[in-house]
C-alpha cells in the first residue's frame, strides 16, 4: 500500500502575501481530524489532503517552485490532478495580470493574493462539487466553458463574486489588450508538460472539464474505512482505491 505524508506547503518561501494565502486554502481544504506529517493509514494520502489541496501543490510547482514535490507517489493520480493544478496556475497569473488594471473587481482587493483566495475557494466549488451527480458537474462545466469561448462570463456574481469580478476584468482587459489576452486569459491550447508557461484561464477550464470526462476517479474524493471513495454518475459512491494505488518505484 502506498503511504503518503500530508506535507504543508512551504508557506515561508513563498512571495509576500502568497504564504498567507496558500496556507489558508490548504488549510480550508483538510478534514480538521488529519494530523501534519503524519502517514495516512491505509489510505492514500491525497483522500485526506483532497484532489483539491494536491492541486494547489501542483500550482506552486508550476508557478514557484519547479522542484517542488507533490506529496503523493501515485503516478495515476498527479496525472489526474494535473489539469486542475494547471486551472489555479492559470487563476494566479489571471489575479497578477489583472489586478494592476484596478478595474471594478480589483480595487476590492488588497493584492493578487489577497484576490486570489477567495478566487481559488468559488473556483473548487464550481469545479469540484456542488452538483448531483458526475455528468451534472461536467455539462456545467462544459456551459461555463462555452461561455467563456464567447468572451462572456458565466459565474453568477451573488454566488461566486470574487471569480465573477476577475473574470469580468479579464475580459474587458482582453477586449483592449491583444497580448494578454492570448497569454493569459485563452492561453495556450497546447503545452508540453514541463513548458512553465500558462495554458491560459479559458483553455485550462476547458482542459479539466475534459479530464473529469475521462477519469473514473474524479470528483468528489473522500475517505470511507479503508478505501477511496468517488462520486460517480448518479450520485452513486464507487470504489477507487486499486485504481490510484499504483506508486513510482
Amino acid at each position: 500500500m502506498t503511504k503518503d505524508y500530508l506535507v504543508p506547503l512551504p508557506y515561508q518561501r513563498m512571495p509576500e502575501g502568497w504564504g498567507e494565502t496558500f496556507e489558508v486554502l490548504e488549510r480550508g481544504g483538510l478534514d480538521s481530524s488529519v494530523q501534519w506529517a503524519t502517514p495516512a493509514d491505509e489510505l492514500l494520502g491525497y483522500a485526506a489532503i483532497g484532489v483539491f489541496g494536491l492541486a494547489l501543490h501542483r500550482c506552486y510547482q508550476l508557478k514557484w517552485d519547479s522542484k517542488h514535490k507533490v506529496p503523493t507517489r501515485s503516478k495515476k493520480l498527479k496525472a489526474e490532478i494535473e489539469p486542475l493544478g494547471v486551472l489555479l496556475r492559470a487563476a494566479v497569473e489571471l489575479c497578477i495580470q489583472t489586478h494592476p488594471f484596478r478595474g471594478n473587481a480589483a480595487v476590492q482587493y488588497r493584492d493578487a493574493a489577497d484576490w486570489f483566495c477567495p478566487v481559488a475557494f468559488e473556483l473548487r466549488d464550481f469545479c469540484c462539487s456542488g452538483a448531483s451527480s458526475k455528468q451534472a458537474l461536467i455539462h456545467r462545466l462544459r456551459e461555463a466553458s462555452r461561455i467563456l469561448d464567447e468572451d462572456e462570463n458565466p459565474f453568477d456574481r451573488s454566488a461566486m463574486p470574487a471569480l465573477s469580478g476577475l473574470v469580468d476584468d479579464a475580459i474587458a482587459i482582453a477586449r483592449a489588450n491583444d497580448r494578454f489576452f492570448k497569454e493569459y486569459w485563452r492561453g495556450l491550447k497546447k503545452i508540453r508538460p514541463k513548458d512553465n508557461r500558462s495554458r491560459g484561464f479559458r483553455y485550462a477550464l476547458a482542459a479539466w472539464t475534459s479530464r473529469l470526462n475521462t477519469s473514473p476517479a474524479l470528483t468528489n474524493l473522500q475517505p470511507a474505512g479503508h478505501k477511496v471513495m468517488s462520486v460517480g454518475r448518479a450520485g452513486h459512491l464507487e470504489d477507487v482505491t486499486e485504481y490510484l494505488k499504483d506508486s513510482d518505484p
